[in-house]
């Protein structure tokens, strides 16, 4: 089993080979690892589906016509959600009209390794497996859109927050607040911060 990453210039890469692009370094400052590609950050979701594809359908805006910076982002995904509604309707429409036998699939458990690569909304989903001869998982790799876009999500943070030093910090933290959420906005609930102080 297997699908394509699409990359920007035109280059595909086989699902299975998802470790030739999605290269993952821990850093001894967070528990969160960083995903590089030839020591350049990633970044998936809907600025960079936009930028692969919008210039293909006309129901995406040109990449160029959106806000610079990641309010880029938010626009991206504001345009997108209305292409996704009118897709998911023709998909129902071709569901609803295939029959109930087609979306039926006779499952024999056994040994075997499969990858599948999925635009999730924010962004690449990769899932990796392999199978022993009963069919139970015995190994299994997930990497998330958080992980992938991490290294981008913290060059942009630094990189704004630093031309901003001069400001009070409780207004760097609502700024960066907004920045990692426009990037992505499930991180603040996946993560959370326990401060603690001792007592006397």
């Amino acid at each position: 089993m297997g699908t394509e990453l699409a990359l920007s210039g035109g280059r595909r890469v086989a699902g299975e080979d998802y470790r030739k692009i999605i290269q993952e370094q821990a850093v001894p400052y967070s528990n969160a690892k960083r995903t590089m590609f030839r020591k350049a950050p990633l970044l998936a979701g809907a600025l960079a589906r936009l930028n692969l594809a919008g210039s293909k359908d006309s129901r995406w805006p040109a990449p160029e016509s959106l806000p610079s910076g990641i309010h880029g982002n938010n626009a991206a995904q504001a345009a997108e959600l209305a292409w996704c509604l009118d897709r998911a309707g023709e998909l129902m429409e071709n569901l609803m009209s295939s029959g109930e036998e087609a979306l039926r699939v006779p499952v024999q458990p056994g040994p075997g390794v499969g990858t599948a690569v999925i635009e999730a909304p924010r962004g690449l989903l990769v899932h990796h497996y392999v199978l022993d001869d009963l069919g139970r998982v015995a190994a299994a790799d997930v990497v998330t859109p958080t992980a992938i876009n991490q290294a981008a999500m913290e060059a942009q943070l630094l990189a704004d927050l630093a031309e901003l030093s001069n400001r009070e910090p409780g207004d760097l933290v609502g700024l960066a607040e907004r920045l990692v959420r426009a990037h992505d906005p499930c991180i603040s609930c996946s993560v959370h911060l326990l401060e603690c102080s001792s007592s006397g």
